[in-house]
């Protein structure tokens, strides 16, 4: 028997993405997409002229209507008439500076990022506690508790945001207000005025995670030709954001009125995992010695891998949190996007081959379904959904990678091997997350396989291989 238990505290640094979203700050560099700020400060759009990009030429108003797009609704725009001069080239302000032109660079918010005055050093508590068991001279068994304290992990928000506690914005409700116009429809709501100071990115290390594992191997050295090891894992990680990047750019975001919204799985999140790996020698030469060339050296090898799914994210295809002012000033991490629970069973099908009906929407739909569609909705206007940051799992993983080899030896130190591998051997489909984007016509479908795993998704692949040894 052996016993075996330690803890340890370990600092990080954080990640370089992070010093990245300060580039564009004011006053020290400016952005522009070609139209004017003035009309982006105001929720209007202006009009990029084709002679020069940087130069907006309106002869007169214009409205239209667009079509609408998976990132705008149909909406009225208005380009008022004028003409707007070039900002460029820019020389940057030089430090210490006073005589600033401030309102060339307003909405702040549409490209300023700051540090929270308390940022710290991410920290991680790690400690594990195993019991070894020798089960004969070439097998021990190993059971073991791992576990892992994250505090100070790094995240961002949007530090302008509209509304009050607990994430509503009745005000902007009422006034029939739009995630797309939020700026100038209600900018009373706001605690900074928008069209000067935008929304502003704060990051901050104010993200806590935790991790705790249940561990089991059997371990096998080299006997009689056959070597192998058992690895199984039951483990729950949660966090309220994973990385910098899961809780900035992708939904659902943060309620900046309350971060513990967020808490729950971690987009590292699974809670069963066991992998196989063996090394045997074919026992073929026992049983004809007269032909050892061809039955000598022959070894079967792989690799076996079952797991659960990952965590899936739902959030909204149109915002309607009221918090957040798209496209106007905001500095771009993402909205509060939590959708509400309907009350309908999730409903969650663990074989996306087979394809079921649900009504949506009062239309019979009839598709490879991962969860019922209907399981959640939209918030109501103005209001946060109450569904968890990752409220089910996508499709779990199911991995045979296998290889036959062949020593030929020439002499004592030459020889040939050749190796026939085979990855996904059973040509087994692992199946992509769905569409989390409640909204769309396809929400909740699996459509396709996972690419960013094995062998990119691709399924059984076989390959040759001869290797010279001298």
């Amino acid at each position: 028997w052996s016993i075996r238990g330690g803890i340890g505290l370990y600092y990080n640094r954080i990640e370089e993405e992070t010093e990245l979203q300060t580039l564009t700050n004011p006053p020290f560099s400016l952005s522009s997409a070609g139209i004017s700020t003035s009309l982006t400060a105001s929720g209007k759009f202006g009009v990029a002229g084709f002679a020069n990009p940087f130069t907006s030429v309106n002869p007169k108003t214009v409205t239209g209507q667009t079509t609408g797009t998976p990132i705008t609704p149909p909406a009225t725009i208005t380009a008022t008439a004028g003409t707007t001069s070039n900002t460029f080239p820019f020389t940057p302000y030089a430090p210490g500076a006073t005589n600033i032109d401030w309102p060339l660079f307003e909405p702040l918010g549409a490209g300023f990022a700051y540090f929270a005055h308390n940022s710290t050093p991410p920290r991680s508590t790690n400690f594990n506690l195993t019991v070894q068991r020798q089960i004969d001279k070439s097998t021990v068994a190993t059971l073991g508790y791992v576990g892992a304290i994250g505090r100070h992990e790094e995240g961002a928000y949007d530090t302008n945001s509209a509304g009050v506690a607990p994430g509503v914005n009745p005000v902007a409700a009422a006034a029939g207000c739009s995630d797309f116009n939020l700026s100038s429809c209600a900018p009373g709501t706001f605690p900074y005025t928008p069209s000067v100071y935008g929304q502003p990115g704060v990051l901050f290390t104010g993200i806590n995670s935790n991790y705790s594992s249940l561990q089991a191997s059997i371990l096998r050295h080299l006997n009689n030709g056959l070597q192998f090891q058992v690895s199984y894992t039951y483990s729950r990680a949660f966090d309220e954001g994973s990385n910098l990047e899961n809780v900035a750019f992708n939904a659902p975001g943060y309620n900046t009125f309350n971060f513990r919204q967020s808490y729950g799985p971690s987009a590292n999140d699974a809670p069963q995992r066991l992998v196989v790996n063996y090394f045997y020698t074919l026992p073929i030469f026992k049983y004809t010695h007269r032909l050892r060339p061809l039955t000598d050296g022959w070894n079967l090898s792989g690799i076996v891998t079952f797991q659960s799914g990952f965590p899936v994210g739902v959030s909204q295809l149109f915002g309607s949190d009221l918090q957040e002012a798209q496209f106007n000033g905001a500095y771009g991490f993402s909205p509060p996007s939590f959708v509400e629970n309907s009350g309908q069973p999730l409903d969650l099908n663990h074989n996306p081959r087979n394809t079921t009906t649900y009504t949506v929407n009062g239309t019979a739909m009839t598709s490879n379904y991962w969860i019922n569609p209907n399981a959640f909705t939209d918030p109501t206007s103005g209001t946060i959904g109450n569904a968890n940051r990752n409220p089910f799992r996508g499709p779990g993983l199911n991995f045979w990678d296998m290889a036959l080899e062949k020593d030929v030896r020439f002499t004592e130190t030459k020889r040939l091997e050749l190796r026939w591998e085979a990855f996904d051997v059973f040509n087994h489909a692992n199946f992509a997350a769905p569409n989390n984007l409640l909204g769309t016509p396809t929400f909740g479908q699996v459509s396709g396989v996972n690419t960013a795993i094995s062998t990119l998704g691709s399924g059984r692949v076989v390959q040759l291989a001869a290797k010279i040894y001298f």
